[in-house]
């Protein structure tokens, strides 16, 4: 059961609402120039039965003094003010968390769900329940501080459910996740890799089709599809082909933020993207990933801009792996981004985050294509390797790569393939192959537009 008035996120529901009265200075005092030190000369001056007698070019300063002294005087009373403020403030959320708790147990509510914010936020009230349980979701992206924080005394019995091997909590400052501190590690990850603790692992995925949970297969060991998983449907316009992955070695480039962008791959992606379309998939089943926050900006630019898709009002599905984790769709098209000149020496940058990589490759249900530098993403460092490499060698064991000839389209009508090696080859693609449609209108004439959907 919902309750929409209980632990609501507006900021502002727990202060007083009043007149607001800023504490700015509309006028203010010159200091005087041929002074270095004017604070003994004020006093002085200021001292005067006759204010009128100061000099003109030491009245800004006496007002500067004078002001000073104002603010001194009325600093306690403001203070005590203040403290009133918060001890009222404090009163009315008491109050409130007490009206919230007899409404709870009127209702005979036996589920509060939250986000981990709302853990601390709202923790007198959350204490007061009493709960026994308490289950945190994406707990290995949760902060442990956020956790230990709710176990309440009454606290029984604590369920962690999620997946250390992606994305963990994030740390914006480096040195806290360093030691001793490890800030970007969980409660969960520290019981699963460093204490020995027993844990369950669900071995048998809904998500993906086997050929997609097939990519993953070098990080999760033993994991087996459910039967949903094998009645996905095939995607139209690729025949049986469900995985592929592009390989190319465009450069990439930097922006004005220092986050990396491939302007070329990024036209490959809008122009696949728009070639799935005009095959029958809906826009809202089709996801971009990258893990640059340049290369998203620069592919929602190229797909806004794609004449077949350019009249769509609805909104493109383009994120950056980071934001994604939780989520899913039918189709993902994965962009690497990074490839150095040839003169130049391999470098991956986020590449080699074995966490973000797992929640790039697991994201889709029906169909993963990946494009990229993968030679570069493979031989970068040891860490990139060590990801990379397992998951080429099974796009090549997949028969899902091929380097010389490209990317394989095979078209509706007639089942033909063809293969779009750069980004020229897509010229009038709407969806078909190279033959003339042939197809017979209603009006008796033959079509002599190339091959559509």
């Amino acid at each position: 059961m919902t309750l929409r008035n209980i632990a609501e996120e507006d900021k502002d529901k727990d202060r007083i609402h009043g007149t607001f009265i800023p504490f700015s200075y509309k006028w203010t005092g010159k200091e005087p120039a041929h002074l270095s030190s004017w604070h003994k000369r004020a006093v002085r001056e200021a001292n005067k039965q006759d204010l009128y007698a100061i000099p003109k070019n030491l009245r800004g300063a006496v007002y500067q003094l004078l002001l000073e002294r104002y603010i001194d005087k009325l600093r306690p009373e403001f203070l005590k003010c203040f403290a009133e403020y918060v001890e009222c403030c404090k009163e009315v959320k008491t109050r409130r968390w007490f009206r919230d708790l007899n409404v709870v147990k009127q209702l005979q509510v036996n589920i509060v769900g939250c986000t981990t914010t709302g853990l601390t936020k709202y923790r007198g009230f959350l204490a007061a329940l009493g709960a026994k349980t308490m289950l945190v979701e994406e707990a290995a992206e949760t902060r442990e501080s956020n956790i230990t924080s709710a176990l309440y005394p009454s606290i029984q019995q604590l369920i962690l459910v999620g997946d250390h091997m992606q994305l963990a909590p994030s740390c914006d400052i480096r040195w806290l996740s360093k030691k001793p501190y490890y800030l970007d590690m969980s409660m969960f990850e520290r019981m699963v890799d460093h204490t020995g603790l027993p844990y369950i692992m669900l071995d048998k995925q809904r998500r993906m089709a086997p050929e997609i949970r097939a990519v993953m297969g070098h990080f999760y060991d033993g994991l087996v599809d459910h039967p949903v998983a094998l009645k996905r449907d095939p995607v139209p316009g690729m025949g049986d082909r469900r995985t592929w992955l592009f390989a190319h070695n465009w450069e990439d480039a930097v922006d004005a933020n220092h986050s990396r962008y491939n302007s070329e791959e990024a036209t490959m992606i809008a122009n696949f993207f728009a070639y799935l379309v005009n095959n029958g998939v809906k826009q809202s089943q089709i996801t971009v990933l990258t893990f640059y926050k340049a290369q998203r900006r620069v592919i929602l630019k190229k797909l806004k801009t794609t004449p077949s898709l350019a009249v769509s009002a609805e909104p493109f599905h383009v994120h950056t792996v980071d934001s994604y984790q939780g989520e899913e769709n039918d189709i993902v098209l994965l962009s690497l981004v990074r490839s150095p000149p040839a003169d130049r020496r391999y470098a991956c940058g986020f590449l080699d985050n074995k966490n973000r990589v797992i929640v790039a490759i697991s994201r889709a249900r029906r169909g993963f294509y990946m494009f990229g530098n993968i030679v570069n993403a493979a031989k970068a460092t040891a860490e990139s390797g060590e990801i990379w490499n397992p998951i080429w060698t099974i796009f090549v064991n997949q028969n899902r790569y091929d380097p010389t000839r490209g990317l394989p389209l095979q078209c509706q009508p007639h089942g033909k393939t063809i293969w779009i090696k750069n980004t020229n080859g897509w010229a009038d693609n709407t969806g078909g192959c190279d033959q003339r449609c042939n197809f017979v209108r209603d009006c008796g004439h033959t079509c002599t537009f190339p091959c559509h959907t």
